[in-house]
């Protein structure tokens, strides 16, 4: 069995080879970046063929699997759901909950004001 704490991962955001743990690397990685690393690994695709699928760049796709970016605009979570054919829910593995706010049931209909 291999010791998870032998691992190193080269960190892409030093310009100079630098070695990080890879147990560190995993933690740091958002809901999100682990999404988006296993739909790339499904489908079999880099980093850089992923984020041509899905008209990002592959600097932003590194950032968000990574963790580095853990806010993505909601066009890039859009267009990666898009590429994909996944919901943003799926994609953000999002947990179903009940709504906040309750209908409103009237027996009377608000009036309407047209111009």
């Amino acid at each position: 069995m291999m010791n998870d704490d032998n691992l190193t991962y080269d960190d892409p955001m030093n310009d100079q080879p630098r070695k990080i743990p890879f147990k560190v690397h995993c933690q740091a990685r958002t809901k999100i970046g682990l999404k988006l690393y296993s739909l790339r690994i499904k489908h079999r695709l880099c980093q850089e063929d992923a984020a041509n699928c899905c008209d990002i760049t592959q600097s932003m796709w590194n950032k968000i699997e990574n963790g580095l970016t853990k806010d993505p605009t909601l066009k890039t979570l859009i267009r990666i759901a898009n590429a994909f054919g996944i919901s943003l829910d799926d994609l953000v593995a999002r947990k179903r909950v009940p709504p906040k706010v309750k209908m409103i049931e009237s027996t009377n209909p608000l009036p309407f004001q047209g111009s």
